[in-house]
């Protein structure tokens, strides 16, 4: 056999050699195998020690304490004006006995301290009750003796008014030539601690009985509103955060009152919480009462890490040299961030970094 006809064979039986390879490589078999994907190991997780916490998290807003309308029954001014409010406190100014609350056609109303506003004009000769509380809120501002506080307008009543009307910056109101006192003048309440929250600026044209603002004590409150499921597990006392997002400062504070029935469209309930920092009242907050934890730091997981058993126990299974083995647990507070804690049986062994199984049981 010729040279060429060698050559020609080894090529021909190469060729047969890579056709038959290929062959094999693409039996069902061959491709089932290259196509099947490797075992997935299972979904584990690390066994924590932390803190675990039952949270009420909402949205809360600031509450002056006290706010309420000032509104004035009858308006002062001089006659045959017309009532227009000619001076004006700022808004956030504090107020106390004795000071002006606002001007109306360039006459005072004067804030006096005194259990019940008047409901006539007093004046030389008038006697009552309503004359005593004017002489008591004068006698605390030192314009009047204690002994003189009788019921009786007298002269030294007079005298105490004029005195008023003077430290106030304006002239004393006269019937006839005596000095007397306009109920449209003295805007007497119970609370003379007070701020300003709003007030009718110079300008305003006034109707008798018209809302001329709102005044408040110098407290606040931040208010939210929370779950009835989670009222049942807060009490007074309880420890707040309150967070400013727009700054990213938390303040913390407590609660100081749960409102004994929800609200009746929200179903929700109304909780105050007493705060010692200034906070704006043109925005809210979020808030978060702690309402429960473990007492320090516990082994906790996942809650998905926890299985059911019979006559409901619970159980984990713990990944020990790639094998799952069951550990009885006895779980204790649940968080609102997934995480449990858990107490392993007397007679097994649970370190935090232990790696435990989590999702449906393999």
């Amino acid at each position: 056999m010729s040279v060429r006809w060698l050559l020609a064979l080894a090529i021909i039986l190469s060729a047969a050699t890579l056709l038959i390879a290929r062959f094999s490589l693409t039996t069902p078999s061959a491709v089932e195998a290259a196509l099947s994907a490797p075992p997935i190991p299972p979904a584990t997780v690390e066994v924590e020690m932390r803190v675990v916490k039952i949270e009420a998290v909402s949205r809360g807003t600031v509450e002056f304490v006290g706010l309420r309308e000032v509104v004035l029954p009858n308006l002062p001014g001089l006659s045959d004006s017309t009532p227009i409010v000619t001076s004006s406190r700022p808004d956030g100014d504090q107020l106390t006995s004795g000071d002006v609350l606002l001007g109306v056609s360039y006459r005072p109303v004067i804030v006096l301290e005194g259990d019940t506003p008047l409901v006539r004009d007093l004046a030389t000769g008038s006697e009552g009750p309503d004359v005593e509380i004017l002489q008591a809120a004068l006698a605390r501002l030192g314009f009047l003796d204690a002994v003189e506080v009788d019921g009786r307008f007298g002269s030294e009543t007079r005298r105490a008014l004029s005195g008023l009307y003077e430290q106030a910056g304006y002239s004393a109101p006269l019937a006839g030539r005596r000095v007397f006192a306009p109920m449209s003048e003295l805007w007497i309440t119970p609370d003379t601690d007070l701020q300003v929250r709003t007030m009718a600026s110079p300008g305003t044209r006034l109707s008798d009985g018209e809302s001329v603002g709102t005044i408040s004590t110098p407290e606040f409150v931040v208010v939210t509103r929370v779950q009835q499921r989670e009222v049942s597990e807060m009490s007074i006392g309880d420890a707040v955060t309150i967070l400013d997002e727009t700054t990213g400062e938390a303040e913390d504070a407590i609660v100081s009152s749960i409102s004994p029935v929800p609200d009746t469209e929200t179903g929700l309930v109304r909780v105050t919480i007493s705060v010692d920092t200034a906070f704006d009242a043109d925005r809210d907050y979020r808030v978060t009462i702690a309402l429960s934890q473990s007492d320090g730091e516990v082994l906790a997981v996942p809650e998905t890490a926890i299985y059911s058993g019979s006559g409901g126990t619970s159980y984990l299974l713990q990944m020990v040299d790639g094998r799952a083995e069951r550990i009885d647990v006895t779980v204790g507070i649940a968080g609102l961030d997934g995480f449990a804690e858990v107490t392993p049986s007397p007679s097994a062994v649970l370190r935090a970094g232990d790696a435990v199984l989590i999702g449906p049981e393999q």
